[in-house]
């Protein structure tokens, strides 16, 4: 029994563990990964208006989009300085290479499968797409001359590396998942053995008195609901105990008064009997007395008639 309830407090505390820290890692992974993409893309943006002011200050001086010093350079360093960079070029309004840290891309025309996209500022874009098999968050940045669209800035944040960060997030949390398990299921076996300990030292005692052992004492020390248990049992034992003593005595005054009696009363038998011989002895007598007071005249009569 105590068995039984010992595993189903393990078991339990196991089930019920396990779905929380399921529950907890699953919830901890969705959260890291919107927090880590949405810093990421933020911190790419950041970069992005880095390059845009350059870009913009040089058009302030008089130069053409297409004509800027350094910009190539200018991308190669960002993608050498930034691992979570993958591109950065800019584009003309006619979706026309300008500039890339990959010169082979210069003066192409950029066909990329564009996904779902959303605004992260006023001329700041995010949008989805796949590019050369690999799939980008594309952080896009207008380049305006007053209400004019000259261009863009793209730069392009993998997700392989937000699935590598969230990966290497939900092996920490399944580490730390495990760790935690296999702690809680040490402290609920103690605790249980706590809980079920208890249970069989009373089993124990309650089978004791059963068979007649009313000397069986329970040592449980604690203070709690287990330990006040125990005493009343304790108590009860005694109290039992000292209810069989003087149920034993009081047996036994009455097998004294019953046999005492059951002396006289033999006593008073024996009186009867002697009695009741006396009696028939009497009895005899006078049976004896008349038949010889009835031969006695027969006799007379007998002498009378002669």
């Amino acid at each position: 029994m105590t068995l039984k309830i010992h595993g189903k407090i393990v078991l339990l505390v196991g089930i019920v563990l396990l779905a929380a820290l399921g529950i907890n890692t699953l919830i901890s992974t969705f959260q890291f990964r919107e927090s880590y993409t949405h810093v990421l893309q933020t911190k790419v943006a950041v970069v992005g208006e880095d390059l845009r002011e350059a870009v913009m200050s040089s058009l302030a001086l008089g130069f053409e989009l297409d004509k800027l010093i350094g910009v190539n350079d200018m991308c190669r360093k960002i993608i050498t300085r930034y691992n979570e960079i993958d591109y950065c070029y800019i584009i003309n309004h006619k979706n026309n290479v300008l500039y890339h840290n990959n010169h082979s891309y210069a003066g192409k025309l950029l066909r990329e499968e564009p996904g779902a996209d959303k605004l992260l500022d006023k001329d700041i874009t995010i949008m989805t797409s796949f590019f050369e098999g690999k799939e980008f968050y594309n952080i896009i940045l207008q380049i305006k001359d007053e209400n004019t669209k000259l261009g863009e800035i793209r730069l392009g944040l993998p997700f392989k590396i937000i699935r590598m960060e969230t990966a290497k997030m939900v092996k920490s949390s399944i580490l730390l998942t495990i760790v935690s398990f296999i702690l809680a299921i040490m402290l609920s076996v103690y605790l249980s053995k706590n809980i079920t300990f208890p249970i069989k030292l009373l089993t124990e005692g309650a089978g004791a008195i059963s068979e007649g052992n009313l000397d069986y004492h329970i040592n449980i020390k604690s203070k709690d609901e287990t330990g006040q248990l125990a005493s009343a049992f304790n108590q009860m034992t005694n109290d039992l105990k000292m209810s069989m003593v003087k149920l034993e005595k009081y047996s036994k005054e009455l097998e004294k008064k019953v046999k005492e009696r059951t002396k006289e009363l033999e006593d008073k038998n024996m009186e009867l009997e002697k009695f009741n011989k006396l009696a028939v002895g009497r009895e005899l007598k006078m049976i004896e007395l008349k038949k010889r007071i009835n031969e006695l005249d027969d006799e007379l009569r007998k002498v009378k008639k002669r």
